[in-house]
């Protein structure tokens, strides 16, 4: 992990990267194995950081007015996860 790297960015990376743990856990080789398999493991690690991420700050800040983008904006997170965003906070 790259110290100089912002907090919120160190802690972004770290709950992607323990997404790949928690989730593909001895599937490393599947990961180089194609570009569908590579995208599918990535897209599953965004997903498990996204929901930590939209969950923590719903317990701090609440459901109320609750936006996908102005959230993925303050986290300078890609806004392409907006849908996803919106569909696990409709689920909550």
């Amino acid at each position: 992990m790259n110290n100089n790297l912002p907090e919120k960015l160190q802690e972004i990376t770290i709950l992607h990267e323990l997404g790949h743990a928690a989730l593909q856990q001895g599937e490393t080789e599947l990961y180089h194995t194609t570009y569908n398999l590579h995208a599918k493991m990535e897209a599953g690690a965004n997903k498990f950081m996204l929901q930590e991420e939209v969950t923590s700050y719903l317990a701090e800040n609440g459901k109320d007015g609750f936006n996908a983008v102005n959230f993925l904006e303050r986290y300078n997170l890609p806004l392409n996860f907006e849908g996803l965003v919106s569909d696990m906070i409709a689920g909550m």
